[in-house]
């Protein structure tokens, strides 16, 4: 899959990064035994001085919204359902058990969100409004802002699928 790369600068200093969407897994091995799968999203570490992929936010609150919220309403969903026996429940019963997994990680996690390269707590999530300018702050104190993606840009890179074995505080096994 070719996966288009984005150009990030920075107002104060001639810094330029890039983020490149490459497919990424966190699967998180709990002290019980049980396997949980997590969610990254791209940040700026501060320890790396760059952006890199960090695990999504861990929090109790947005783990209990996705538990509530309802499952998809599509054909197979449904098939799925019914041969599975949880008939007209929201959720499949993996689903829940992935859920209820997520819900004890947070709970017994003591550390934030960690990079996924250096393992350093000092992340920002790197999002963009829609003027292109980020709220992250650069060492120079200049603020990075995203140049638009140029669609003749050349061959795109394709990578497969990485996963990522982490404890329960997010350390690399």
């Amino acid at each position: 899959m070719a996966i288009p790369r984005l150009e990030v600068r920075c107002h104060g200093c001639d810094y330029i990064g890039h983020i490149s969407w490459k497919p990424l897994a966190i699967e998180y091995r709990l002290p019980d035994g049980r396997r949980v799968r997590g969610r990254c999203r791209k940040a700026w570490c501060f320890t790396c001085d760059g952006i890199t992929d960090a695990e999504g936010a861990l929090g109790r609150d947005e783990i209990q919204a996705n538990m509530t919220a309802p499952a998809p309403r599509g054909v197979l969903s449904r098939l799925v359902r019914r041969l599975s026996g949880s008939g007209n429940s929201t959720h499949s019963p993996t689903d829940l058990l992935q859920q209820e997994g997520l819900k004890q990680l947070a709970k017994d996690r003591k550390s934030g969100p960690k990079c996924l390269h250096c393992g350093g707590q000092a992340i920002v999530p790197l999002e963009f409004g829609s003027d292109g300018n980020s709220d992250v702050r650069h060492h120079c104190s200049g603020i990075l802002y995203l140049i638009p993606v140029d669609p003749d840009s050349g061959p795109l890179p394709s990578y497969r699928l990485q996963t990522m074995v982490l404890d329960s505080e997010g350390n690399k096994l």
